[in-house]
C-alpha cells in the first residue's frame, strides 16, 4: 500500500512520521515485527530522529500510567494461529467459557467503576462483550457491526459522562481521542505488540482534570510484554534499529508456533 501510493509521486520526498515504528512482515524465516527501516521491500532507509517513551511521560507529554497486572488467564491454554502471531479466535471462545471470563470481566469492571468516573474494556468476541455488559448497569458495548449514527451516539454520551462504561470488540484502537479516559480494562490477551500499544495508547493523553490513568489488565498482556514508559528504541552495532522492553527484543524476532 506504501509503495503503491508513493509511486504515484515520483519526484516526492518521503518523511514519515509515527508512533508504532513497526509493521507485520512474513518471509521465508516466518512471521516477525520488523522495525520500519528492516522491512522488505523498505520504505524508509533512514530514522531522522526519535524520542524514548520514557521521556515523553518524565516531560509531562503523557498522562501518568498505574498499571494493575492479574493475569488471570493463563495463555498456555491457549492456541496461536498458523503464523504465530496472535491466538485463535477458536481457543479464546473455548478457555472463556472455562473460566468464565465475562463473569471475572464483569466483577472487576463493577468493583473499578466505584473507584473510577469512566471505564473502557476490551473484549475478544462480541459474544462475550454481550454477557459483561448485561452485568454492568448502564453499560454499553461498540463492535465493528455497530451502526455508524449508534456509534457517533455511544462515543459522544461516553465522552460527556452520560455512558460511564463502554465494552468493544476490534474497535477504539485507533483514532478515538477522549483525554479524559480514567481507566482502561483489558479482558483479553494478545500476542500483538501493536495492538497491547495501542490500547494502552487510549488512556495516554494528558487533561488538567486526570492526574493517572489505569491500565487493569487480565490477559497477561502487561507481563508479556512490559509498560509503555520502560520501551526503548535501540540499535546494534551494524546501526540497525528494534524495540526492547526490560532487557527483552520485541522485533525482528520470529513468532513462535505453538
Amino acid at each position: 500500500m506504501y509503495n503503491e501510493f508513493i509511486r504515484s509521486f515520483p519526484n516526492a520526498k518521503v518523511l514519515g512520521f509515527t508512533a508504532t515504528p513497526y509493521r507485520l512482515s512474513n518471509s521465508f524465516e516466518g512471521a516477525q515485527l520488523k522495525f520500519l527501516t528492516r522491512t522488505s521491500p523498505r520504505i524508509f532507509n533512514k530514522v531522522l530522529y526519535y524520542i524514548q517513551n520514557d521521556v515523553l511521560f518524565n516531560a509531562g507529554h503523557l498522562a501518568k500510567l498505574e498499571y494493575f497486572n492479574f493475569n488471570v488467564v493463563d495463555r498456555k491454554m491457549l492456541k496461536t494461529n498458523s503464523s504465530g502471531t496472535d491466538f485463535t479466535e477458536a481457543s479464546l471462545r473455548n478457555y472463556y467459557r472455562e473460566i468464565n471470563m465475562p463473569r471475572i470481566t464483569t466483577d472487576y469492571a463493577n468493583r473499578l467503576l466505584k473507584k473510577r468516573k469512566n471505564l473502557l474494556i476490551f473484549c475478544s468476541l462480541i459474544s462475550e462483550a454481550n454477557e459483561v455488559s448485561a452485568g454492568i448497569p448502564g453499560a454499553y458495548v461498540l463492535t465493528g457491526e455497530t451502526e455508524s449514527s449508534e456509534r457517533a451516539r455511544l462515543l459522544t454520551q461516553f465522552k460527556n459522562g452520560t455512558i460511564k462504561c463502554l465494552i468493544n470488540v476490534g474497535v477504539l484502537t485507533t483514532g478515538f481521542d477522549y483525554p479524559e479516559l480514567e481507566c482502561v480494562l483489558i479482558a483479553r490477551s494478545t500476542m500483538s505488540l501493536s495492538l497491547y500499544y495501542q490500547i494502552v495508547g487510549r488512556a495516554m493523553r494528558p487533561h488538567p482534570n486526570k492526574e493517572t490513568a489505569w491500565i487493569v489488565d487480565l490477559g497477561g498482556n502487561i507481563t508479556f510484554f512490559g509498560k509503555i514508559e520502560t520501551m526503548q528504541i535501540q540499535t546494534c552495532s551494524k546501526g540497525l534499529y528494534s524495540i526492547w522492553n526490560n532487557g527483552r527484543q520485541l522485533t525482528n524476532i520470529p513468532f513462535s508456533k505453538n
